[in-house]
């Protein structure tokens, strides 16, 4: 059921597919320099990962979750490429203790607003990317099979 999510992304048109992989289990921030490095040394084209990457939370953690957190880690990663886009949300609506589902992310979403360091470190990435308006809110879908991170890399 969980494949589902990642076959049905990938039935997206008018695009090539160079990934579609359910390799989302680690870490964020093993999976985004992961993701972010396969994006950037690969080929244009859409890359489609599943999975649920885990979070290490501080001690007195804010408002974020998973999803978010990995967008925002992403984002960092691509800071010097404004040829990819992406997208990292749950498919059942919501991330953590948040409404939001998950982020968009570009090669300005880190540096759109100060402190995205600040809210990586206090797990607090929804205020971040609510603020800077590249939280993705859905509402619940009546499903719940994986998270997924969809990116477009321009050639």
């Amino acid at each position: 059921m969980a494949r589902d999510a990642i076959v049905q992304a990938a039935k997206l048109r008018g695009t090539k597919k160079i990934t579609n992989q359910d390799s989302m289990y680690a870490d964020v921030l093993l999976v985004a320099a992961r993701i972010a490095h396969e994006i950037m040394d690969g080929p244009g084209g859409l890359y489609i990962c599943g999975g649920e990457p885990t979070v290490v939370l501080p001690k007195n953690p804010g408002q974020g979750g998973r999803n978010q957190a990995l967008a925002l880690e992403l984002a960092r990663h691509i800071i010097d490429r404004n040829d990819i886009v992406g997208l990292v949300a749950g498919t059942d609506g919501t991330d953590g203790p948040t409404r939001a589902a998950g982020a968009f992310l570009d090669n300005n979403t880190y540096n759109k607003l100060p402190g995205a360091k600040e809210a990586q470190r206090c797990a607090n990435s929804s205020d971040y990317l609510s603020r800077s308006g590249d939280v993705l809110t859905t509402g619940p879908t009546g499903t719940n099979v994986m998270d997924l991170a969809i990116f477009q890399k321009f050639s």
